[in-house]
């Protein structure tokens, strides 16, 4: 909980929208938004397979990794589908924080990308 306490206290100084957008959750996370699009339009359903495939291409183990983070939500880079046909937005996230086994940790600010589902109705 004291963690917790000290990961809103970090966030009091940003705006009120920068707070908003700030989320705790378990996804996928790469250095670049290249490799986010990558494991989104290559994805058959194999989380580590994607992940294998999307790494070894940048050549670095843990260049897209699946993780449980604190972040903020930045810009939309662009929307990417799947195999399926799913819609999903590739977007800059800046990481304030991490879950590990001794709990929630505050880590210096990180910029990351991400991909969010999204709904798109069909007219």
């Amino acid at each position: 909980m004291k963690a917790l306490l000290a990961a809103l206290a970090l966030l009091l100084p940003l705006s009120a929208g920068a707070r908003e957008n700030w989320s705790v959750a378990t996804g996928l996370v790469c250095d670049t938004a290249e490799q986010v699009e990558s494991y989104v339009t290559g994805f058959d359903g194999d989380v580590q397979e994607a992940l294998k495939r999307v790494n070894a291409k940048a050549g670095k183990e843990d260049a897209c990794i699946i993780a449980t983070l604190g972040f903020i939500k930045g810009k939309v880079i662009q929307t990417v589908r799947t195999t399926r046909d799913e819609a999903y937005e590739v977007t800059e996230i800046l990481v304030v924080g991490a879950v590990t086994p001794s709990g929630f940790q505050l880590v210096a600010p990180i910029k990351w990308f991400s991909a969010f589902q999204i709904k798109e109705v069909r007219v």
